[in-house]
């Protein structure tokens, strides 16, 4: 059993504010794929975000490859985030010229393929993942993640119809890459 009480680790650190990077962003693009793909229908919407979670899993299972496990943690949760980087690059683009909610599935699997492969990273090879979290890593993990949240939509509420989704498509890459810097400049202190 993990236990995040005492936050002073490295490896639990790390995972930590990996974890935080990744429910922060995680919930940001949840509510901006339910927002955008309502404007059309809410079927678009569900789909969007089942497709997600379908990759998310994929994500998970690929990283458990052996191509993968040679790698260490810290490199892991680099290449995962640059993967979700490379996804919401995709979204970027699909939301600024977009004819219709299809257009945003391919950025959608890609996201959930690196988000899979850093929740890999995070719970490790051989641990049963059955956190105990404190209630202040609780409380945190959710404000951290309403931020999120309610930066990137009111971002894309600032503009006029779809025209705003585009910029806050980018602040959620802007967090990817930070979240990948973050986890290479560890790899090289450690």
């Amino acid at each position: 059993m993990t236990l995040l009480t005492n936050i002073s680790l490295p490896a639990e650190n790390e995972r930590l504010t990996a974890g935080l990077f990744l429910v922060s962003g995680l919930a940001a693009q949840i509510a901006l794929l339910l927002a955008f793909s309502a404007a059309e229908t809410p079927v678009q919407a569900i789909t969007s975000i089942l497709l997600l979670f379908i990759a998310l899993a994929a994500g998970y299972l690929a990283a458990q490859w052996a191509v993968f496990s040679r790698r260490s943690r810290r490199a892991k949760i680099y290449t995962g985030f640059l993967i979700n980087a490379g996804g919401l690059l995709l979204l970027l683009l699909a939301a600024q010229g977009a004819l219709h909610g299809l257009s945003l599935l391919p950025g959608v699997m890609v996201c959930g393929l690196g988000q899979g492969s850093v929740i890999r990273a995070i719970k490790g090879e051989n641990e049963l993942f059955r956190p105990h979290f404190s209630p202040f890593v609780t409380g945190l993990g959710v404000l951290v993640a309403l931020i999120a949240v309610g930066i990137c939509l009111a971002i894309a509420a600032h503009f006029a119809g779809t025209s705003g989704y585009p910029y806050a498509f980018a602040s959620l890459l802007d967090l990817s890459l930070l979240a990948a810097l973050h986890a290479k400049i560890t790899q090289r202190e450690g």
